[in-house]
């Protein structure tokens, strides 16, 4: 399995090291994606005449419902199912009232953008075209490009893919947190800590959260 290529942020790089980021990690298992919707719901965003096939019966009311699992996920992309993989990430991603935000052009459209988007990821070997590019042509935000790109990345069979982020805790509990923890530190004085974040969701300020998050990673691994 290869691995993906991060051009870490140097600066960030620099404080998330001075940092004891390990100390009490706890590991925990990604979100199930334990949801289903109605087949029917979702119908209106794949092609007319689509069958989903990760469709499950409900036992009580016998309805056919959708399966936002990753493993459903990660196959219905692999297999360049992309407008089935997109619903399931919607899903997963608990999106649904921001789906108008998403299916920002026709379906015809939005399945080319997508398979490019797999395309330009295998070829770099890394995500940060693929981000440019999604936001350039179907307007995303850092949440939908964050979560849709984790699964295509490992659909593509690369380790190390993006983590989803969550504006909520990563604007209120992860960033503060962790300039808290700079403020402890003399040494750490003379740098900045930029945000993850901005208006017009572009790479850069993700690339500083997954810097911090590669740099916790690797001295978990060191260390053990």
């Amino acid at each position: 399995m290869a691995k993906l290529d991060w051009e870490l942020d140097k600066e960030t790089e620099i404080i998330a090291k001075a940092i004891n980021l390990a100390r009490n990690c706890k590991k925990c298992e990604q979100y199930p994606g334990d949801s289903y919707f109605k087949v029917g719901t979702w119908l209106k965003h794949v092609p007319v005449g689509y069958t989903p096939d990760v469709v499950i019966i409900d036992k009580d009311t016998r309805e056919e419902k959708l399966c936002s699992s990753p493993e459903n996920i990660i196959n219905s992309l692999a297999s360049g199912n992309f407008l089935q993989g997109l619903v399931l990430v919607i899903l997963w991603g608990n999106m649904i009232r921001t789906k108008n935000r998403i299916y920002t052009k026709s379906l015809n459209e939005i399945e080319r953008v997508l398979r490019d988007t797999a395309k330009t990821v295998r070829k770099d070997g890394s995500i940060k075209n693929a981000w440019v590019f999604l936001r350039k042509k179907l307007n995303w935000s850092n949440v939908i490009m964050s979560k849709y790109l984790h699964f295509q990345v490992r659909a593509l069979k690369y380790n190390c893919p993006g983590v989803p982020t969550d504006n909520l805790i990563m604007k209120n509990k992860l960033y503060p947190d962790l300039k808290k923890k700079m403020r402890a530190i003399p040494t750490l004085s003379k740098y900045n800590l930029e945000p993850w974040f901005d208006n017009t969701h572009s790479w850069q300020p993700y690339n500083r959260y997954m810097t911090v998050i590669i740099t916790k990673v690797t001295t978990i691994e060191t260390a053990s």
